[in-house]
């Protein structure tokens, strides 16, 4: 979106996402700015106003609601709940509701709120499955506001991430509860059926959001891009076997296989001879 378009919605007091700031109704500019169907906004005790920007928000955090999509409505509605999130999906055919323009703070992940959006993807147990419609919806809304926002289209299962990324996607449960990436917050969510892999197959070309965008192959060489782990196996829980210094030239000599929400690549570090599984938003070619 270009500064020119940003100001014209300022000045007309929308945020850039086409909505008023503090509206209470639906608006035609919603439909045409964003992927959403309707506007009910969440009641005004449960979430901050605010007046973030493109500077302002750098992350996306991913929800399951534990309940019915109506009700999860509802309870944002409910001057009781102290709880709320910017957008609400529908599992069965990915309707959705935005209930807090993304310029005001929602309250979504204790301790993390200040910068980032929430999703709420509608799950029961008694459903037991998280839809790819749904998963479709939701990655149409972070294409739309990891552009309109510049935030990076990596997917993230560690809450340490905060602290060494610039921003990106990340768990409910990884989120941390404080600047220092110290605790993370004290819940399951999104829960057992959610697979960050499965809504990443969806975001942008639907290469995973990663750094190599689905181009990577085998013996080509990547690049680390920050200070990497390389394990044993794929997977966040797999052994370290290394720690790799951002820069470092790997080949690329297995994959790739899929594990907690990221692409995995089996490298060969020739230079010191280590093999091990780095995650791909993290490498470059």
């Amino acid at each position: 979106m270009d500064e020119n378009r940003r100001t014209l919605l300022k000045a007309a007091g929308l945020s850039v996402g086409g909505v008023a700031s503090l509206a209470a109704t639906s608006t035609s500019a919603l439909a045409a700015e964003e992927p959403v169907d309707r506007w009910v906004a969440a009641d005004s005790s449960n979430y901050s106003w605010a007046d973030r920007g493109v500077n302002d928000i750098d992350w996306i955090v991913v929800h399951t609601t534990v309940g019915s999509y109506s009700g999860a409505i509802s309870w944002f509605q409910n001057p009781d709940a102290n709880v709320s999130a910017h957008y609400v999906i529908r599992n069965s055919d990915g309707h959705t509701t935005k209930m807090v323009d993304e310029s005001n703070v929602a309250w979504h992940a204790s301790g993390f709120n200040s910068s980032a959006i929430g999703i709420e993807h509608e799950w029961t147990e008694s459903q037991g499955y998280i839809s790819d419609t749904m998963y479709q919806r939701s990655a149409a809304i972070i294409d739309y506001l990891a552009e309109t926002y510049d935030i990076p289209k990596n997917y993230y299962t560690s809450m340490s991430a905060p602290c060494n990324a610039s921003g990106g996607i990340i768990e409910h449960r990884h989120a941390p509860t404080n600047s220092y990436c110290s605790s993370s917050n004290a819940t399951a969510c999104p829960g057992p059926d959610w697979s960050g892999s499965r809504l990443m197959d969806f975001v942008g070309d639907g290469g995973g959001g990663g750094g190599g965008d689905g181009e990577f192959e085998m013996d080509q060489t990547v690049y680390t891009t920050a200070n990497l782990n390389a394990r044993e196996q794929p997977g966040t829980d797999s052994t370290i076997v290394a720690t790799m210094p951002e820069g470092s030239a790997g080949r690329i000599m297995n994959g790739p296989e899929s594990a907690d929400g990221y692409t995995w690549w089996g490298l060969h570090f020739e230079a010191d001879n280590i093999w091990g599984w780095c995650a791909e938003p993290w490498l470059e070619a």
